[in-house]
């Protein structure tokens, strides 16, 4: 269960990295006096998917610990049975 949430957060994370990255990129346009498009604002939301691969890439390892660890009573408990 703390590893399905653990991922649902890190998905969480990039998805609102991202929105954050395209509305703040989209601000600053705005204010350099540019009149910002859709295909314009694609290296902002680059750069939000990245920081939310950084998170992902970060809950990932202890996603495995977290699986491995709750998977060891019940492989040891099988071997005593």
């Amino acid at each position: 269960m703390g590893g399905f949430l653990l991922i649902s957060l890190s998905l969480t994370a990039m998805i609102v990295a991202t929105i954050t990255a395209i509305v703040v990129g989209y601000r600053v346009l705005v204010a350099l006096g540019f009149m910002p498009r859709k295909r314009n604002l694609w290296p902002f939301a680059a750069v939000g998917i990245y920081a939310g691969m950084l998170v992902f890439r970060w809950a990932t390892p202890v996603f495995y610990r977290l699986t491995r660890e709750g998977q060891l009573p019940r492989v040891a408990a099988g071997g005593l049975l």
